[in-house]
């Protein structure tokens, strides 16, 4: 500990590191009992966000001062537990939803267009009255690794003839993508229906890639984490303010909604527990609609992807322990967890560029088979299991009650992220006293054709609450 002490006092540090800051920190501590530190350090002007860091020895890798979670913080100050091997400390910032000025237009379509698609593609009378602009954003914010870094995302702007000075914010977060070309900041991406059907309505739509997504995103997506999710769909409706205001665009009028399907439930009901408890004033929830969300990993999906039958979602199990890893650090070695030949063959298919239909093709039909025996049978008997204790701390119903309105869609015929995740979710919210959480059964569709009626039944609701 005296090693530790002598190492860490008054550590000067630079703020977002690789986006050209020239700002430093003074980083003072005050060790508490052992292991037991209180940090204090003087903040910066603007929405910044701070993350501490330690390393055994600055030639190795800085990590996140456990827990994981905790970071990124607006406070400058905070007491934390830090490892017996930590030898250097230090606080990063990101500017939050700093707005980078490099934006460009990826698409737009005229409101008679907009009509003829939700006629021939929502199966839906069409309302759009707007011509609709879409543009890529690029803006800070910190990714899952504690590092300021540039993300991308989408807007879509209604325009066009009788448009109104201000409009509600709307925030849709995607389902699971393993291609980072098809991510909603790119040309081609097929969650632009979703901002044209909204803001053909008048609604502005924010739509977050999420960190480690995007064309030139770099590293592994930290796939249905909620605390990147939320805090990356956080910064992007600050970037998307700012790119209203400076381009004289139409306003938001006070109303803020957010929704999504599949990870984008989960994504969605992340944003919401973050906002509540962080942004509630600069950000007022008007509604929320989670579908189809993974809300209880640990339980309902850890069953659904371990049992030893066939599970329809097989690419997604490996998708979030290579994701986890990166995050929590779960294994020394993959081969620790996986047999042969999956420990070699899988990880190469998630750089980003590979479809799911591809690692479908590359998985066993029943996915618990890629996992060692040894490993499973920890996972299933040990409460302690690293990956058991990742999936519950992104659990989306422990230790928060939501108070915004807010309706759980979906359906009882999904056969990737069960029904009884959304039971899970309200019947413990409702059991620890929420009043405004419905869950509604969209009937026996499938997951993939359960995504269509559940965003019809969700845009109805916020429609009804203009």
């Amino acid at each position: 500990m005296k090693r530790f002490v002598a190492m860490l006092t008054n550590l000067v540090v630079l703020t977002s590191p690789g986006l050209g800051a020239t700002n430093e920190i003074q980083l003072d501590m005050q060790v508490i009992s052992a292991g037991e530190v209180a940090l204090k350090w003087m903040g910066l002007a603007g929405t910044y966000g701070y993350a501490a860091k330690a390393t055994a020895s600055l030639d190795d890798t800085w990590r996140y001062v456990p827990p994981v979670d905790l970071w990124p913080i607006a406070g400058t100050g905070c007491t934390v537990t830090v490892d017996a091997d930590a030898g250097f400390m230090r606080v990063v910032a990101a500017n939050r939803g700093r707005l980078i000025s490099s934006y460009k237009l990826i698409g737009s379509m005229s409101a008679a267009a907009i009509r003829q698609m939700e006629r021939s593609i929502f199966k839906i009378e069409p309302t759009a009255i707007y011509d609709v602009s879409i543009y890529q954003l690029i803006y800070e914010t910190f990714d899952h690794r504690g590092i300021s870094t540039l993300a991308l995302g989408a807007v879509a702007v209604p325009t066009g003839p009788g448009l109104l000075l201000s409009g509600p914010l709307v925030s849709y977060q995607h389902g699971t993508l393993f291609k980072k070309v098809e991510s909603p900041s790119n040309t081609d991406s097929g969650d632009h229906s979703i901002g044209y059907l909204m803001a053909g309505d008048g609604y502005i739509v924010s739509m977050p890639d999420y960190v480690g997504l995007g064309e030139g995103a770099l590293g592994l997506h930290p796939y249905v984490h909620a605390r990147s999710e939320a805090v990356a769909s956080v910064d992007l409706l600050r970037a998307v303010k700012t790119f209203l205001f400076n381009n004289q665009m139409i306003q938001p009028n006070g109303q803020c909604f957010i929704f999504g399907y599949s990870q984008g439930g989960h994504a969605t009901m992340a944003l919401q527990r973050e906002i509540e408890l962080h942004h509630a004033t600069e950000f007022p929830l008007t509604a929320s609609a989670p579908m189809a969300g993974p809300y209880d990993l640990s339980n309902t999906m850890a069953d659904s992807m371990i049992q030893p039958v066939q599970y329809s979602g097989r690419e997604y199990v490996p998708y979030l322990l290579f994701a986890y890893d990166a995050i929590y650090d779960l294994y020394e070695s993959v081969s620790d967890v996986l047999v042969s030949p999956y420990d070699i063959t899988l990880l190469s298919l998630f750089d980003g560029t590979h479809s799911g239909n591809e690692i479908d093709a590359a998985m066993p039909r029943i996915p618990r088979e890629i996992f060692q025996p040894a490993w499973i049978n920890d996972f299933t008997t040990n409460s302690l299991n690293s990956l058991r204790s990742a999936l519950e701390a992104n659990d989306l119903y422990r230790d928060w009650v939501p108070e915004t309105p807010t309706r759980l869609y979906h359906c009882s015929g999904d056969e990737i992220v069960p029904f009884q995740n959304a039971v899970v979710a309200q019947s413990n919210f409702v059991a620890r006293g929420a009043a405004s959480v419905q869950l509604v059964d969209m009937g026996s569709y499938t997951h993939s054709r359960g995504f269509f009626p559940c965003i019809i039944a969700a845009k109805q609701w916020l429609d009804s609450l203009r």
